[in-house]
């Protein structure tokens, strides 16, 4: 009988915090899953320690070096599940995560849903909470400036992937922003669990100039090809928004100016001004450094 879930569990030289990573997933209150590892091609003690772990419901794939996309599209063609969570090697779950996620999705009917995340360090300390969108409007504006959940979060329904062939694409430097991209615009409903239940490490800091400067460039492109592809869409969600701007959460207002400019630079929507003239000094002065910036 197949699981309901099939964890995606791709690893690559991820000793440091493997074991921590493998606890929040084997001990989830949800347990009717597979954890599909792939081991892609590491140098360190991580396959000894998936190794070491007796647990059956571990798969384990050990392969040369292909790359994160590469691993994960090996995963989803192996995945079982009628669900894909996505996991990192160097996150955590908090214990109902998957509970809630699926709950949700059934209920709701989404393709992909994600949740509130904790934000850590290296060292584990706590930084900050990111909320993430929970309606369809809010998760298209977030969507024109940036990802609407943290990839490692994510669980996804397998149906959607083998209906639209859809799978990551190699080579990209933001594989995660790209096939949120492209599922949007594919239909995909998107959804977030109202809670914190998955911890993220973030190594932001010490990615290089050259990686860093590649993804901005990525991203940059990709924002102007979602408005490109889905304007409607993003004027309708502004539209329905404009009544309630001034009770977003600062974050959310500052991703509704920046999709009204996006919007704007695109079609020459006047919709801008409308935001524009709503928007908080703070914000405005916001959205222009981050468009000085590249944005």
């Amino acid at each position: 009988m197949n699981p309901t879930i099939s964890v995606l569990l791709p690893v690559y030289n991820g000793q440091a915090y493997l074991r921590q990573a493998l606890d929040s997933i084997l001990n989830q209150s949800y347990s009717d899953f597979e954890l599909i590892i792939v081991d892609d091609g590491s140098s360190d003690g991580s396959l000894e320690i998936i190794r070491a772990c007796t647990d059956k419901r571990i798969v384990l794939i050990s392969q040369e070096n292909i790359g994160l996309a590469g691993a994960l599209n090996r995963a989803i063609e192996k995945a079982r599940g009628k669900y894909l969570a996505r996991h990192d090697q160097d996150d955590v779950s908090l214990p109902t995560r998957f509970q809630e996620q699926l709950s949700l999705m059934q209920s709701k009917e989404l393709d992909f849903c994600g949740c509130d995340v904790m934000m850590m360090n290296a060292a584990g300390t706590f930084i900050k909470e990111i909320v993430m969108p929970t309606t369809s409007d809010l998760v298209t504006i977030t969507l024109a400036c940036t990802v609407p959940f943290a990839h490692g979060s994510v669980m996804m329904r397998k149906a959607f992937f083998d209906e639209h062939m859809l799978r990551y694409r190699q080579g990209s430097s933001t594989e995660d922003y790209e096939l949120w991209c492209d599922a949007y615009h594919l239909g995909a409903k998107f959804g977030n669990v109202n809670q914190v239940l998955f911890r993220y490490r973030d190594f932001s800091s010490s990615l290089s100039k050259l990686t860093a400067k590649k993804m901005q460039a990525h991203t940059h492109q990709l924002r102007r090809r979602f408005i490109k592809m889905n304007a409607p869409a993003v004027k309708e969600a502004i539209d329905r928004l404009l009544p309630v701007q001034k009770q977003l959460e600062t974050r959310f207002e500052g991703f509704f100016l920046l999709a009204a400019y996006l919007l704007h630079r695109q079609n020459h929507s006047k919709v801008f001004l409308k935001v524009l003239k709503g928007a908080s000094m703070k914000n405005i002065a916001i959205a222009v450094a981050k468009l000085l910036r590249g944005f």
